[in-house]
């Protein structure tokens, strides 16, 4: 009996154990994500410092933006623009935000989303073109 519970103790505990917080990678949106980086075609990607103040945060399944747009001249960066929305990703990986009747928004873009551990891209890309041809990367990193 001894050893029947000694066993069950230790099997609870090594249960306990593995079932803890994982500590491999994370591959979920949810978080808070701040711009760290930028190629689109025809530019030099550089990104304004500015710029690296835009954040997404993913929370439930709604995204709350904070953009931060350079200006004409792009020496510096227009007033952010904020708003939240909700959002589902797609069997495709697409990030698609909804309307107040839960129908997409049509963005004129397909945006794919990818995520590993503490990195997250969105790949924007033109719907009526090649689906392997991105317009812009943004590269976000989790805070």
């Amino acid at each position: 009996m001894k050893k029947t519970l000694l066993f069950f103790t230790l099997f609870i505990s090594l249960m306990a154990i593995s079932c803890g917080d994982d500590d491999g990678p994370n591959f979920s949106e949810k978080g808070t994500w701040k711009l760290i980086d930028r190629s689109e075609v025809g530019d030099d990607g550089n990104v304004l410092d500015c710029e690296k103040l835009t954040t997404y945060k993913f929370s439930g399944n709604t995204v709350e933006a904070t953009v931060y747009d350079p200006n004409e001249d792009e020496s510096d960066c227009t007033t952010p623009e904020s708003g939240t929305l909700e959002y589902l990703i797609d069997e495709n990986s697409f990030l698609v935000f909804l309307d107040d009747s839960g129908n997409a928004i049509d963005t004129g873009t397909n945006i794919e989303i990818r995520v590993f551990d503490n990195e997250m891209k969105l790949v924007f890309r033109d719907p009526n073109d090649s689906p392997t041809s991105a317009i812009k990367t943004e590269t976000f990193e989790r805070q």
